[in-house]
C-alpha cells in the first residue's frame, strides 16, 4: 500500500488501523459547510451493495469476499496490493451530500487526475493517481443524498470498469436507501 504522505483518504484504510494510507476523503474543505457535511453522514452497509464476483470482474482479478472494515467494504486480492474498496455515506439531504461530494472533488484535485463523468447519477468524477510504481483509480458518485466511492489499487481499473462498478452500486442503493 502507499505511504500516507500527500494523499487524502476515503477508501483505503490500513487493515487494523485507523490511519488513511491513500484514497479520497469525505472530510469537507475550506469554503464548504464542515459542520453539516460531516454531522449528517450516516453509514450504509457497503458490503451489501457489491458481491465478490462483481468486485472481481471490476478488478479483472480474483478478489476475496468483501469484509467490513471501518464503514468500508474491502475486497482484497491474493497479492497484498490488489484491492477494491467501497465506501458509502448517507447524508440527511441532497444538499448536504452535494457539499461532501464537492469537498471531496476539491480535495483530490491537487494530487489526483480528476475527470468529470456527467452521465452517472447526479454527479461523478473518476480519479487517478500513478506514483512510484503504484496505481490507484476510483470513482466518487453523488446519488441524491448518498455519496459513494469505489477505489481500485494495483492494478488501477479502467474508466469502463469504474463506471460499471458504480452502476452496480447505484442499482443496489436504489433498493436500500431511505426514501424521501
Amino acid at each position: 500500500m502507499l505511504a500516507a504522505a500527500g494523499f487524502v483518504a476515503i477508501a483505503l484504510i490500513a487493515c487494523g488501523g485507523a490511519a488513511p494510507v491513500g484514497g479520497i476523503s469525505l472530510k469537507p474543505t475550506a469554503g464548504h459547510d464542515a459542520s453539516s457535511a460531516t454531522a449528517a453522514l450516516v453509514a450504509i452497509d457497503p458490503c451489501a451493495l457489491m458481491t465478490q464476483q462483481e468486485a472481481s470482474t471490476m478488478a479483472g482479478v480474483a478478489l476475496s469476499t468483501g469484509r467490513l472494515t471501518s464503514a468500508e467494504c474491502y475486497f482484497g486480492g491474493y497479492t497484498p496490493e490488489t484491492s477494491i474498496t467501497l465506501q458509502v455515506s448517507q447524508g440527511r439531504d441532497p444538499v448536504t451530500a452535494r457539499g461532501v461530494f464537492d469537498a471531496t472533488k476539491d480535495r483530490v484535485s491537487s494530487s489526483w487526475t480528476v475527470t468529470d463523468m456527467p452521465a452517472i447519477d447526479d454527479a461523478a468524477v473518476i480519479v487517478r493517481l500513478d506514483s512510484g510504481g503504484s496505481s490507484l483509480s476510483g470513482i466518487v458518485v453523488l446519488d441524491g443524498s448518498v455519496v459513494f466511492n469505489l477505489v481500485c489499487e494495483q492494478p488501477a481499473c479502467s474508466n469502463v470498469e469504474l463506471e460499471a462498478g458504480a452502476k452496480i452500486v447505484a442499482g443496489q442503493l436504489a433498493a436500500v436507501k431511505p426514501r424521501a
